[in-house]
């Protein structure tokens, strides 16, 4: 049985654009608690964990707006409190910067208890001027899904 919205309480317009968008495949509960952050934010929903192929390198952003270039990653110490993920998430961020993405780290801390902070700084990061094309480098950026098979 389809599920509906009915009222128009608060919260009744973020519900309904929540169901209309379908499951949100986030891989966290801190994604799911930095998703909800970025609809109380008043942004469209973002591609969530979509794989994409920067300069032969594989990158899975867990939130992204292409047209807007913006990403903003969800960092928890499980996931990015060592080196070797540190050294990652670095490189990984210099590809989409390199690209003309702007990446934001969004952590728990953040997003719990920095809500109002947190969510001034996505609403400034997604007014953002977006680069023209002409001023980023010859990187190629493709969904992994069209890439043609090897």
């Amino acid at each position: 049985m389809p599920c509906r919205v009915s009222g128009g309480g608060a919260g009744a317009g973020k519900v309904r654009r929540i169901l209309a968008a379908g499951p949100a495949p986030t891989r966290t509960v801190l994604e799911d608690v930095v998703l909800d952050l970025i609809l109380d934010a008043g942004l469209e929903m973002p591609d969530v964990n979509v794989p994409l192929e920067i300069a032969g390198r594989r990158i899975v952003p867990d939130f992204r707006w292409p047209k807007r270039h913006l990403v903003i990653e969800a960092d928890s110490r499980t996931w990015h409190d060592h080196r070797i993920a540190r050294e990652d998430d670095a490189e990984r961020q210099a590809l989409l910067e390199a690209h003309g993405d702007r990446v934001l780290r969004v952590t728990w801390e953040q997003a719990l208890n920095r809500r109002k902070e947190s969510l001034a700084r996505i609403r400034a990061a997604a007014a953002w001027p977006m680069p023209s094309m002409a001023s980023c480098p010859a990187i190629t950026i493709a969904p992994v899904e069209s890439m043609p098979a090897a």
